[in-house]
């Protein structure tokens, strides 16, 4: 998994009810490079091969207009985060199906709205106390030994009126399992874990204005729970999914080998992670200078790019610019037309290096990742054989 504030995609290995997984950060709006101008952009015979693996046009539905959708030229991968945009994102990949791949779930920022417990109504203010005071709750799990600050209680006040009441997990489950069924490839996205986010009093503000923010995080037990119910549920529908990750590698590196653990190896990353992909974009990845070694040292049929971003519009130029990037670094040509006599179809899933294919552009190499990775059914490793194992072959040849 990567953990430089990107997004690591895991294709399925065959059979192919395998999972897929991603870890990524969200996007800070802060110090954002500009797009390239529209009017730099290649021509719709390019723009109708390229994939945005990765933006949250649901975040701003105001942007989100007819003519902004109707002019978007690429596919994008649409994430949900929380319960108000599950259905925002569904309405989207059934109004536009050729353009929108959708992707169901709840980020851990909005992991505090879940309700872990048996309770199917869980009460408001016992649950929250249970998270953010949880020395003020007698059957609290997770009290500690330090005395609750007396700010504490008074930010409680303030933030409860602006809390809904908690949604049980389960509920949660029954709803992204129906998502993921609705659409043969969608996939989970935006999940993760976040140990430094601290929970504000309110989440939309007016443009202009800093939100203000509680001295509460969300334990990462509770995230842990919610995670990981979500991923076996991934694991179970054989879907791809994306894994925001900020200060909780090795927490999420564990994960993940639990996970691995309950469900097999053949429902997993193997070793050799050969259904791993990379992706990046200029609003996570621009102010890291290791950025371009990190393209660099990436396999050429494992990367891919794209914006994070909000805007519908704006996307096809974040997007656009990384791939420039991402040519310039690994010495790609860029297409200035769709010069290719055939176009792949995403049934061919082999490492080999075709006739011909030397000469593709970026685009096209990165259309054959998008394939590879959303068709997943990737080849199992062979596990190495241990030096006995190698000498009885020998001595079965003999």
């Amino acid at each position: 998994m990567c953990t430089f504030e990107t997004v690591s995609v895991v294709s399925p290995l065959r059979p192919s009810s395998s999972p897929d997984a991603s870890t990524s950060t969200d996007q800070n709006n802060d110090n954002i490079p500009p797009p390239q101008d529209a009017a730099k952009l290649p021509d719709a015979s390019i723009l109708c091969h390229l994939v945005d693996v990765h933006c949250h046009p649901t975040d701003a539905p105001e942007l989100l207009t007819f003519a902004a959708m109707e002019g978007l030229q690429m596919t994008v991968c649409a994430m949900s985060t929380h319960g108000d945009d599950q259905d925002r994102v569904r309405g989207l990949a059934e109004k536009y199906p050729d353009k929108v791949v959708p992707c169901f779930g709840h980020h851990p920022w909005w992991s505090h709205l879940i309700s872990t417990t048996d309770d199917t109504e869980p009460d408001k203010e016992t649950h929250y106390r249970r998270l953010f005071l949880p020395n003020t709750v007698s059957d609290s799990s997770q009290t500690n030994s330090k005395p609750t600050p007396p700010n504490h209680e008074a930010a409680f006040t303030s933030l409860l009126p602006h809390l809904p009441p908690p949604r049980p997990l389960s509920s949660i489950l029954t709803e992204l399992r129906t998502n993921l069924n609705l659409f043969p490839t969608a996939m989970l996205g935006e999940v993760g874990l976040d140990r430094i986010f601290r929970v504000p009093i309110q989440y939309h503000v007016a443009p202009g204005e800093k939100r203000e923010l509680t001295p509460f995080t969300i334990s990462l037990d509770h995230q842990l729970k919610v995670l990981k119910a979500q991923l076996l549920v991934a694991v179970e529908l054989g879907r791809n999914f994306n894994v925001h990750s900020v200060k909780a590698q090795q927490a999420t590196v564990d994960l993940l080998a639990e996970v691995r653990k309950e469900v097999g190896e053949e429902k997993w990353m193997r070793k050799k992670h050969n259904n791993v992909f990379l992706s990046l974009s200029t609003v996570i990845n621009h102010n890291h200078g290791s950025m371009r070694d990190l393209i660099a040292t990436c396999s050429q049929d494992r990367i891919l790019a794209e914006s994070d971003f909000y805007d519908i519009s704006r996307c096809t130029a974040q997007t656009w610019d990384m791939v420039q990037i991402i040519a310039e670094v690994k010495g790609w040509r860029v297409e200035s037309s769709w010069d290719y006599t055939t176009d792949g179809d995403g049934t061919d899933n082999t490492n080999a290096v075709k006739e011909g294919e030397e000469s593709w552009g970026v685009v096209k190499k990165l259309e054959r990742n998008w394939f590879r990775f959303r068709d997943g059914n990737h080849p199992i490793p062979e596990k190495k054989k241990n030096r006995r194992e190698r000498q009885l072959r020998d001595h079965d040849v003999d």
